[in-house]
């Protein structure tokens, strides 16, 4: 996937959403988090259904996940994966394939919750993000991107960052009147600097 793909879904997933769940499989090598409210629509057509997404990152062969924190809280990651909680992300603070991000992380946190350790590879690909007061860091040798319907590609992501932003538009156009569509946190919150 080009930098700047990954760049525009960074920003899609932080802007103003939310890690939700994480799970690992062991026997497959692989560790996935779950995101809400990102900025990608999931439909072909703009309608009142119209929605941010859920999206899942799934790192394979040599993955590896560490959650990082300063020790006040011992079992958030626990009430996370159990949906009890979930985290916003900081926004611009969720960055691939950055090894600086990764050892700031590291260096930055006093406790480091080894969910899955590093294999015998790197990990060629990796994410690493701020969500309220942890952080998050993740690899592995592939990584894909998935919604209910299953992957999406490099492709997808770019049409579907498209159509949230005309959805993004016709929601301001349409807010107040007779086909307004329903109150969306996403659109409410989402200021940018350039349309």
């Amino acid at each position: 996937m080009k930098a700047s793909t990954l760049e525009l879904l960074a920003d899609a997933i932080s802007d103003v959403g939310h890690w939700v769940w994480y799970d690992i499989d062991e026997e497959a090598d692989v560790c996935q988090l779950e995101f809400s409210a990102a900025q990608l629509l999931n439909q072909d057509t703009i309608d009142e259904k119209a929605r941010s997404a859920t999206l899942a990152l799934r790192f394979t062969g040599n993955s590896f996940l560490s959650f990082h924190d300063h020790g006040e809280e011992n079992d958030w990651h626990l009430r996370l994966k159990n949906d009890e909680i979930t985290l916003a992300i900081e926004h611009e603070r969720l960055v691939f394939n950055r090894k600086k991000a990764i050892r700031e992380i590291e260096a930055e946190f006093s406790r480091r919750i080894a969910i899955k350790e590093r294999g015998e590879g790197e990990g060629k690909k990796t994410l690493a993000f701020y969500a309220d007061a942890v952080a998050v860091v993740i690899g592995g040798d592939r990584f894909s991107v998935h919604d209910f319907d299953g992957e999406i590609t490099e492709e997808q992501i770019l049409k579907r960052s498209g159509l949230w932003w005309e959805y993004w538009q016709d929601y301001y156009k349409k807010r107040g009147k007779k086909n307004a569509y329903p109150k969306d946190y996403a659109c409410d919150v989402t200021i940018p600097l350039r349309k």
